[in-house]
């Protein structure tokens, strides 16, 4: 159960526009971040500067694809959707390190289109504070994974229904 970071387009537009413009900025943001790659080979019909629309899941055709990022005991999932790019977020490693690698991401999307969902109800409107309410929200799954976690390990037959 990772806890995901939702950037939402903008501006949205039709299914294969976005697969256009998603491959654009997945390619930007691997040319801007050389830990980000496709685990894809190049020549693979997979690869995300080769989908097309048709090479799209039909049961989730807004689903593009994925890259993943490593950066020494953290990593990061970013999911391209027509309207959504998801980063995953994992509990492992330095925290902090994540949250600098979080912040050069979350300003490089928006500075392509996209802006970080919130509650409608959040007054959070700078990337900062966008950030910082989903920092709440990380903390406290990260505090219930770690719990679990604790649990499993000091009593595996917890698991036993």
């Amino acid at each position: 159960m990772p806890y995901d970071l939702p950037f939402s387009r903008v501006v949205e537009v039709d299914n294969e526009s976005s697969l256009k413009l998603n491959k654009i900025i997945a390619a930007k943001l691997i040319a801007a971040f050389p830990e980000v790659y496709d685990m894809n080979l190049a020549g693979s019909s997979r690869y995300f500067l080769n989908l097309e629309v048709a090479d799209l899941d039909e049961d989730f055709p807004d689903m593009h694809f994925r890259l993943w990022a490593e950066i020494e005991d953290i990593s990061f999932d970013f999911a391209f959707w027509k309207d959504t790019i998801w980063i995953e977020l994992g509990s492992y490693g330095n925290t902090y390190l994540r949250f600098i690698y979080l912040q050069k991401y979350a300003a490089f999307l928006t500075q392509q289109g996209f802006i970080i969902d919130v509650d409608s109800d959040s007054k959070a409107v700078t990337l900062d504070e966008r950030i910082a309410w989903h920092l709440k929200e990380y903390k406290e799954w990260a505090g219930y994974v770690d719990h679990v976690r604790e649990t499993l390990n000091n009593d595996p037959s917890s698991t036993i229904g």
